[in-house]
């Protein structure tokens, strides 16, 4: 994943991999095109059948979005590299971005 974006494949990719039961398992997204594409549109039916629904925000509502806040100051703050060569190491950062934020947080 060396040098590029995220698509709308690898967004559906990662929906194909989450566990699903015997309750539906339902995700909550944001407006952003990678999320709203034809490709993802096109493929919810398929999710469904997997138990995966998908659940759209209104257009601009950050104030919904409760991890928003969270997200903004570990990209910001906690990960301020903003590309790395390979995915485990992309992980690796989400990872010890959130536990320095959680950290954070307890010493308030």
């Amino acid at each position: 994943m060396k040098g590029r974006s995220l698509t709308s494949a690898d967004v559906f990719d990662f929906l194909l991999l989450l566990p699903t039961g015997k309750r539906p398992c339902t995700v909550v997204l944001d407006n952003v095109n990678i999320h709203t594409s034809r490709f993802i549109r096109q493929r919810r039916r398929q999710l469904r059948k997997r138990g995966v629904r998908l659940f759209f925000l209104p257009v601009y509502s950050p104030e919904l979005n409760e991890v928003e806040p969270v997200f903004g100051v570990v990209k910001s703050y906690e990960m301020p590299r903003r590309s790395y060569p390979t995915l485990a190491e992309l992980l690796a950062a989400v990872r010890s971005g959130f536990m320095s934020y959680r950290n954070r947080l307890r010493k308030k």
